[in-house]
């Protein structure tokens, strides 16, 4: 996917350029998958998101996180970030930093146990969360309210 600074310009406010800006210079994006119109990526934040790129036809950015500020308020930093990697990676080629491939192991590793538990375990650990995070459980309460 070839894009430009002012096609990400043109997309993600300018606030959140530059803190994307940073996040890529920190190496803190992982191209998972990059093809002529479409890139999956990670990014790391608060968390590690999940990110998508894509280029519409008529040359229209577009894109998805799951960061909570995607949700509230759009294109992210962290889409910022995935976009000046893509940009470097045609240019002269990005690799993520050590510290992000570390990080991202652990979350794997996190992840591959999550897996292999049982669904009431699952439910046991977050009810334990839960107990100590009121704000999720009034989230979670909310959600079930809603439908």
């Amino acid at each position: 996917m070839h894009i430009t600074e002012n096609m990400l310009a043109g997309y993600i406010d300018a606030r959140y350029l530059k803190r994307g800006y940073d996040y890529f210079l920190a190496g803190a994006v992982e191209l998972k998958t990059v093809e002529e119109n479409f890139v999956k990526a990670r990014c790391a934040g608060e968390r590690i998101y999940r990110t998508e790129l894509r280029l519409s036809k008529n040359g229209a950015l577009t894109g998805d996180c799951s960061c909570p500020a995607y949700e509230d308020f759009g294109p992210c930093k962290h889409l910022a970030a995935v976009g000046y990697a893509v940009i470097a990676h045609y240019k002269t080629g990005y690799a993520s930093s050590a510290s992000y491939q570390a990080r991202n192991a652990e979350v794997e590793k996190i992840e591959n146990l999550l897996r292999k538990k049982t669904k009431s375990e699952l439910i046991n650990m977050i009810f334990d969360l839960l107990d100590s995070e009121p704000e999720l459980y009034a989230d979670l309460l909310e959600e079930c309210e809603a439908g």
